[in-house]
């Protein structure tokens, strides 16, 4: 089986799975619960993983990754929802963990008006959502 990053998000959206995890040697894992199960195929090897980690990486996180050897960021996926994805190396092959996010985006309505917030005065006055 030739794992695919949309097809792994997929199958852990119809799980319920809060987060992915993708590293060499064992098929990929999903946190569904709070327990650590892994998805029905065969191991991930280092070429499919870096193939995966190709499928997210424009020029500019391609930069990054290659000089800091770790890469955070957020995408959406069609179906899937907003995922946040960490890429990082482990014993000089990559690996991600995933977390899915909400599906849509909520609109201002639903989050409420901001208000005013003090941090014991650390940060001065700093507004945030409801």
């Amino acid at each position: 089986m030739t794992w695919t990053l949309e097809s792994i998000l997929r199958r852990a959206r119809e799980q319920s799975a809060s987060d992915v995890h993708l590293v060499r040697g064992v098929a990929p894992a999903v946190r569904i619960g709070g327990d650590i199960q892994l998805l029905r195929g065969a191991p991930l090897d280092r070429a499919q993983l870096e193939s995966i980690v190709e499928e997210v990486l424009d020029d500019k996180r391609r930069r990054i990754l290659e000089e800091q050897w770790q890469l955070c960021f957020s995408r959406h996926w069609e179906g899937v929802g907003r995922c946040r994805h960490s890429i990082y190396y482990h014993a000089g092959c990559p690996e991600m963990a995933i977390r899915l996010c909400e599906i849509g985006s909520r609109c201002r309505e639903v989050i409420g008006p901001e208000r005013p917030m003090n941090y014991g005065g650390i940060y001065g006055e700093v507004k945030v959502a409801r």
